[in-house]
């Protein structure tokens, strides 16, 4: 339903004309009846009235349905993680993250899947994987403002460095995190097992 159409139904179920809606608006009736058409759009400063004159919120208004968004982000990761023996994980995060860019929570995914290809030398893909896994991690870590997730990102990225022999900087990751988190105890007797493998 486009925005024209959820003015005119919107005005209908509140039983004005174009005339009493665009009085209330200050704006004419013709500017309503181009809303109500698509032919012309609302300024963007007329939304928050709009909206608040219907009762309804500026997402709904503009097709934003956050509910919606974040149960397909959960559906991805669920599926993702359902399906690692079989199909690529990676790839249904990396499908996720073409539809949803801005999520944390996929970011997060992916960082797992990264880490379980990064972390074994053994893995053929592990040097490529290793690269992205550091970026990403760094990205979160930097950007992120969920700290669960910053955390697992230092987390794996403490691991990576540990992989790839940059002790110095694993234990300056090791070191950054909460003690009742993954502890800096946990995290340092990773670093040596690893090391010493």
């Amino acid at each position: 339903m486009t925005l024209g159409e959820k003015i005119k139904k919107l005005r209908v179920e509140n039983s004005w004309t174009q005339e009493q809606f665009a009085e209330m608006m200050g704006v004419s009736a013709q500017a309503v009846s181009r809303w109500e058409t698509d032919s012309s759009m609302p300024d963007i400063s007329m939304l928050a009235p709009i909206a608040y004159t219907f009762n309804v919120s500026c997402d709904y208004l503009l097709g934003v349905d956050l509910q919606s968004k974040e149960k397909e982000i959960f559906r991805i990761r669920k599926e993702a993680f359902e399906s690692i023996v079989g199909e690529n994980p990676n790839n249904m995060i990396r499908e996720g993250l073409n539809q949803y860019p801005d999520s944390w929570i996929l970011k997060d995914s992916l960082v797992v899947f990264l880490a379980i290809l990064a972390i074994p030398k053994h893995n053929k893909n592990y040097l490529s994987a290793g690269e992205e896994l550091n970026q990403l991690c760094e990205n979160i870590i930097a950007k992120c403002p969920v700290q669960k997730y910053r955390y697992n990102a230092i987390y794996y990225l403490c691991g990576a460095a540990a992989v790839t022999n940059n002790r110095e900087r694993a234990i300056e990751l090791a070191k950054s995190m909460p003690k009742q988190y993954q502890s800096q105890e946990e995290l340092l007797k990773m670093i040596d097992g690893i090391l010493t493998n």
